[in-house]
């Protein structure tokens, strides 16, 4: 691993208007998502970026663990968008669409998207293997959706357990270049800022055909 989150690294590739403006970095935490509720019950504005080197109680859906260890990318997005929960589903959808959109930009790598929430690529022996999931947690009130916290794991550099080597795989098996993790997840919040305020404006998903889901 040759790079290194920072604050002022990831502030200084960022072309967003709010999202990732306001930075929580933590070397070492329980998990981003957990800390990023804290923020949205505090009334933080949306747009706070929790992101972590290491997360020791990391968690993908349905409480899944997921491995965070030094080297991937690891955070989580507060949300406080006003649409009915029902609409809940398509953030997920908005969210793989763009971490796609930003691998192909920013590296070249042509993923799909593998429902519901999984960004995977075309690996050896003609099986589809993760680079990244989402996960979306919300708090409804009476009808009302009032936050929504958007997680997001991208195997960059991190170390890959045994028994997930044939499921995951890690950006820097895919490319070969030096990756930068800060310009990475800064082209990540461009393409989900982006997105995301279509969704808003025109009430409608703001996905294309491309990438294909699997």
């Amino acid at each position: 691993m040759t790079d290194r989150i920072s604050k002022e690294k990831i502030a200084a590739h960022l072309k967003t208007k709010e999202f990732g403006q306001e930075i929580h970095f933590y070397d070492r935490i329980d998990s981003t998502q957990d800390a990023a509720k804290s923020l949205a019950e505090r009334g933080v504005q949306e747009g706070a970026l929790v992101i972590a080197e290491q997360q020791i109680q990391g968690r993908g859906r349905m409480g899944r663990h997921w491995s965070s260890g030094k080297g991937g990318l690891w955070f989580s997005l507060l949300l406080r968008p006003k649409i009915p929960p029902t609409r809940i589903p398509i953030l997920s959808r908005i969210a793989s669409q763009s971490v796609s959109d930003a691998l192909r930009t920013h590296l070249g790598i042509h993923c799909k998207i593998k429902k519901p929430n999984d960004v995977v690529v075309h690996g050896e022996g003609n099986i589809y293997q993760k680079v990244s999931g989402i996960l979306i947690e919300t708090s409804i009130q009476s009808n009302q959706l009032i936050w929504v916290i958007l997680g997001c794991g991208i195997n960059v550099y991190n170390r890959i357990p045994s028994n997930l080597k044939r499921q995951a795989i890690r950006l820097r098996d895919i490319v070969d270049l030096p990756l930068d993790r800060n310009r990475i997840l800064a082209e990540v919040l461009f393409q989900l800022e982006k997105n995301y305020r279509r969704l808003l404006k025109n009430n409608k998903p703001a996905v294309v055909p491309n990438p294909p889901s699997v």
